[in-house]
């Protein structure tokens, strides 16, 4: 079957969200949970940043710490993720443009990689999926466990 590998993702995400009886149906699923993992095992190696990429997120993290608000205990105010009060200050944005500037060669080989990743997910592949009868599919199964799985499943 032709498939694109980001259906593979979320097919592999069905196949581990399942957890059911059947000697049968958790064959065909790991079978399949098999040859997907050995697929994907390529975007990994894509999208693995260099160290020079782990270098500008420790020097961002620095300087986020450095120009954010803290709490009375001088420890940083993080909000949803975020550190807060760095959105409108102009020092902060002037040090992460240079440090932007510094690692611009690195950046941009990051946005090229991310690129490249994202063209190979919805490259389509053959895969043969390891397909299961209906009738052995657990009763217990719900709609979108079902739904997450359908391709493998014949009627």
């Amino acid at each position: 079957m032709k498939v694109k590998r980001s259906e593979l993702t979320n097919l592999l995400q069905g196949i581990n969200s399942i957890n059911l009886t059947g000697v049968k149906f958790n064959y065909a699923l790991l079978k399949n949970k098999k040859k997907i993992q050995e697929e994907l095992e390529t975007l990994k190696t894509v999208i693995k940043p260099d160290k020079k990429v782990e270098e500008f997120e420790k020097a961002r993290i620095e300087l986020c710490k450095e120009y954010c608000e803290n709490d009375k205990n001088g420890k940083e105010i993080i909000k949803q993720g975020k550190f807060v009060g760095l959105e409108n200050n102009k020092a902060f944005t002037i040090a992460i443009d240079k440090l932007k500037e510094t690692y611009k060669e690195t950046l941009d080989k990051k946005d090229a990689q991310v690129k490249e990743y994202y063209k190979l997910l919805e490259e389509e592949v053959e895969i043969e999926m390891h397909q299961v009868a209906l009738n052995e599919v657990p009763k217990e199964i719900t709609t979108k466990q079902l739904e997450s799985i359908l391709v493998i499943i014949k009627e």
